[in-house]
């Protein structure tokens, strides 16, 4: 095969349309995370963002400059208007997961993550930047051409889409894995592996009992080098249909043992979700207990 039939094949493979069922897919599982989300930040909304809270607007204005978008700066964050940004969150996050006006909701969302996050940016992590970037790609993604109520007010049924936004969001997916590699391959503890082990001794990350047999230094080794290989395995053989269920199955599985064993707040669930990108529409319509010969 030629370079110019590769970038040829590739360019078909980035154009071509879709079958949507994968991205209505991860846009339902994906508003439930956003939902959980809000949930997980109600009781405290006046600690960490109103006046009178322990980040002054002021501190937030001096730390990330006026530039950015937050909403807070224009309006204040008096209990009122945070109560009001809040819920048209969660608004937006209850539409968006049902499919009514998906890239408008996109957007809202979008703004309220950006504006809690420029507002406090000491309480947020990893996982809380990838779903705002997820949020901002939803924008320009046609998440509701099926399982959404879009569909059934204009009464069209299930069509092709243009991929570029969708194929952005799986690339998106794969640079946060690829990044993850890099990043953990700076540090001594993952070369060396005992990594998994120091975390397993930290009690304020301990979330359900793990056998003891998984808590020694052999295993701990066993587990940050699997880590290590899935992670690195998963942004290069996604694409190839031999290894594409491996690499999935094995990131479900890592991501499942770290919420069962780690307290991390709804990072490896937002993980998960993403997953859904990369499954075909026949197993889409599998996991929902359709018919996978169905159009």
């Amino acid at each position: 095969m030629t370079l110019r039939q590769v970038c040829k094949n590739f360019w078909l493979w980035l154009t071509e349309p879709v079958n949507p069922l994968p991205l209505a897919l991860f846009r339902i599982l994906f508003g439930v995370i956003l939902i959980l989300n809000g949930m997980l930040l109600y009781d405290d909304l006046g600690l960490w963002f109103a006046t009178g809270g322990i980040f002054p607007l002021s501190s937030a204005r001096s730390m990330i400059g006026s530039d950015r978008l937050n909403v807070f700066l224009w309006l204040g964050d008096s209990p009122q208007v945070v109560a009001t940004v809040f819920w048209t969150y969660m608004a937006a996050s209850a539409l968006l997961t049902i499919g009514l006006f998906p890239r408008r909701m996109a957007l809202l969302v979008f703004i309220a993550l950006a504006s809690f996050s420029h507002r406090n940016i000491y309480i947020l992590h990893s996982g809380d930047t990838f779903i705002r970037v997820m949020s901002f790609l939803m924008i320009f993604a046609p998440t509701g051409a099926a399982l959404s109520i879009e569909c059934k007010i204009r009464g069209y049924s299930l069509k092709s889409i243009n991929p570029a936004a969708f194929r952005a969001m799986q690339f998106q997916v794969c640079v946060l894995y690829a990044a993850a590699l890099v990043f953990k391959l700076r540090g001594d503890a993952w070369l060396n592996g005992s990594a998994v082990y120091i975390v397993q001794q930290l009690t304020e990350f301990q979330h359900f009992p793990v056998p003891g047999f998984l808590r020694t230094p052999f295993m701990g080794k066993v587990q940050t080098w699997g880590t290590l290989l899935v992670e690195g395995a998963f942004p290069l053989l996604v694409w190839f249909r031999d290894t594409r269920l491996i690499v999935i199955a094995g990131l479900l599985i890592l991501h499942l043992g770290i919420e069962y064993s780690m307290n991390i707040q709804l990072f490896e669930w937002t993980l998960v979700s993403s997953l859904a990108l990369f499954l075909t529409p026949s197993e889409v319509r599998r996991i929902l207990w359709a018919n996978p010969s169905a159009r």
